[in-house]
């Protein structure tokens, strides 16, 4: 009798085991996170303005793909541009986010800055390698582009310009920013994630922080949790 109960308590416990373990290698493999913002504003007292997101959750990856035909600011910073997109594909090898304005122009906004651009484009994908290890992958483009006295037919590098008032730097104008994967031009590399900024303009002057602390045109993310591309 004992040996009949100990035998069905070992069937049992290697039949839980057994049920378990694809639960446990799916968990370990992990998922992808994506999202795609064609524009977005952060204002005072933590208020954002973001009118086009593709995958607003981001956790997890998921496809989708926002238009809208253009965007005019109702605060009277002047911004103003033609076509949004925003797309992320989780369905197709490699994972990409992407975010793409037409027609872009800061007119004077805060009395500093001007910048015109024909069309903003960002990107950043995730790739899978023969061996099983997931590479992140980020670029931008701004073409037939003039920013405070400068003009570019095509400008894919990164450009960071400092925004001056009285000679005292009030802002940073960042182009083609990556933040996260291996060679990020802000802040430390980071192996899981990656950011591509296409502008990216960060204020620091207390005063202005009053009306404006980021204006972010054309921002694409990837990043892997776990080990999902094994």
């Amino acid at each position: 009798m004992f040996r009949k109960i100990l035998l069905g308590g070992l069937a049992a416990i290697s039949g839980l085991l057994i049920a378990l373990a694809p639960m446990s290698a799916g968990a370990a493999q992990g998922h992808f996170n994506c999202r795609a913002s064609a524009l977005r504003l952060n204002l005072p007292l933590g208020q954002v303005v973001e009118p086009l997101v593709a995958n607003p959750p981001d956790n997890p990856c998921a496809t989708d793909s926002q238009v809208i035909v253009s965007f005019r600011d109702l605060l009277g910073l002047g911004i103003s541009t033609g076509t949004l997109v925003a797309k992320t594909n989780a369905g197709q090898a490699p994972l990409t986010s992407l975010a793409k304005v037409d027609g872009v122009s800061l007119a004077n906004l805060l009395g500093l800055v001007n910048l015109h651009a024909q069309v903003i484009r960002a990107k950043a994908q995730i790739v899978a390698t023969h061996g099983g290890k997931c590479r992140l992958h980020s670029a931008s483009t701004l073409q037939k582009l003039s920013v405070l006295g400068q003009n570019f037919d095509s400008l894919r590098t990164p450009l960071d310009l400092d925004v001056k008032l009285l000679g005292i730097v009030v802002a940073k104008l960042h182009l083609n920013a990556t933040i996260g994967g291996a060679h990020p031009t802000i802040g430390d590399p980071n192996p899981n994630k990656i950011t591509q900024r296409a502008v990216w303009l960060h204020v620091t002057d207390p005063l202005l922080l009053g009306t404006l602390a980021d204006l972010i045109v054309g921002e694409a993310s990837a990043d892997a949790i776990g080990k999902p591309c094994k």
